[in-house]
């Protein structure tokens, strides 16, 4: 865990985010490489080439374009080096116990290939259910050999938890979570006095004449962030700003993230978690749980 510094884990953090805003690459690749494709035409292309696939070796024609797009975006040395990182992480023997006391199983291995492979052969299982064709759907079942686990982690939000998890201790060996949590809210209130500024200036009569579909619902939106400061400021439960800030900072993280994906033992996990050999100071666990009580939406623990 010597190799944590601010630098390696944004890169990580940084491909995974990739991944994430890259989820329309499985129906989507290049027209130029669509066009190799044996069972469709250049007509064809103007719809998705995956409503064209038809049998296993359509689909394995299929995949082995969608592989090219992937190999393009995503570089076999990234992707390794983003599971060497993501592996010392899960296999710390404190981490791990956190995630297990929270009964959190994450990923073992980031498999871009694989996920395309599901999500592909999900498309096809959906088209032939949605049109009741029973035999089609029996056909593509067959190929799916993907385990429990692995659908638990492909059907949705592939990647959220790591993402959010590596922006987590980014922030904390960064120290930017520090100042997040110690400047947090003057720098909420200034935005929120910003957009209502700008909610004033929409008001003008030039907005209701002039190109109104450029700007659509925009007011609305500003409304509701102008809202959502508010509830953002919640969040914010520990301000004290002394030597364990970061670390208070850190748990209020943790807390937050283990509560959205594991059981009702949030306070024991994070308390475990915080025991990781790159944690800088100590803090105990009625400070967690008191973190923890401080939270909007809280439930109860053990």
């Amino acid at each position: 865990m010597d190799n944590w510094d601010t630098k390696t884990l944004e890169r990580c953090s940084s491909i995974i985010d990739n991944i994430r805003d890259s989820s329309s690459l499985y129906y989507r690749v290049g027209f130029r490489k669509l066009k190799k494709l044996s069972f469709t035409s250049e007509a064809d292309l103007s719809s998705h080439a995956i409503d064209f696939i038809k049998e296993h070796s359509h689909l394995e024609e299929y995949l082995g374009v969608v592989e090219e797009s992937i190999d393009e975006r995503f570089p076999a040395s990234d992707l390794a080096f983003c599971n060497k990182i993501w592996g010392d992480i899960i296999k710390n023997k404190r981490i791990s116990k956190g995630f297990t006391c929270s009964d959190i199983n994450p990923l073992k291995i980031i498999d871009v290939k694989r996920y395309a492979r599901y999500r592909v052969i999900s498309s096809l299982l959906s088209k032939a259910k949605k049109h009741n064709k029973k035999d089609e759907y029996n056909y593509w079942y067959l190929l799916n050999d993907f385990s429990d686990d692995e659908h638990n982690h492909f059907y949705s939000q592939y990647l959220l938890f790591q993402q959010r998890l590596l922006r987590i201790i980014c922030g904390y060996v960064s120290g930017n979570l520090k100042e997040a949590y110690a400047n947090g809210g003057e720098a909420l209130e200034l935005y929120k006095s910003a957009l209502s500024e700008l909610f004033k200036v929409r008001e003008h009569d030039v907005f209701k004449f002039l190109h109104i579909d450029y700007f659509n619902n925009d007011a609305s939106i500003l409304q509701a962030n102008i809202k959502n400061i508010d509830d953002m400021k919640k969040y914010i439960v520990t301000t004290r700003n002394d030597d364990t800030l970061q670390e208070r900072a850190l748990a209020v993280e943790l807390l937050k993230l283990f509560r959205e994906f594991g059981n009702e033992k949030v306070v024991s996990g994070v308390y475990n978690f915080m025991r990781a050999d790159f944690i800088n100071n100590d803090i105990d666990r009625k400070t967690i749980q008191r973190c923890f009580d401080a939270l909007p939406g809280q439930f109860g623990t053990k």
